[in-house]
């Protein structure tokens, strides 16, 4: 699995700026303003990202990549804070 700063740096050279994958609205707005891709309304942006369909552009599937190892960062930390109480 590759790390986090390699995809965000594949991510931002994709975007052709500097972008936060994290916040849903800077990538929905990247997404439409670039690639002219307007994601499916969905309940998270993860469904909406998942719901496009193949062939996907790669930044989408970099952009899944990058806040799933955020989530099982986050999960972690979580599981490590819950430990020390």
């Amino acid at each position: 699995m590759a790390n986090k700063a390699f995809i965000l740096q594949r991510i931002c050279i994709y975007a052709g700026t500097t972008i936060d994958p994290d916040a849903d609205a800077e990538v929905r707005q990247i997404l439409l303003d670039k690639f002219n891709l307007p994601l499916p309304q969905r309940r998270s942006l993860e469904e909406s990202l998942m719901a496009v369909a193949t062939p996907r552009p790669e930044i989408i599937d970099l952009i899944i990549q990058y806040r799933a190892l955020t989530a099982s960062k986050n999960k972690t930390s979580l599981i490590n804070a819950q430990r020390r109480t």
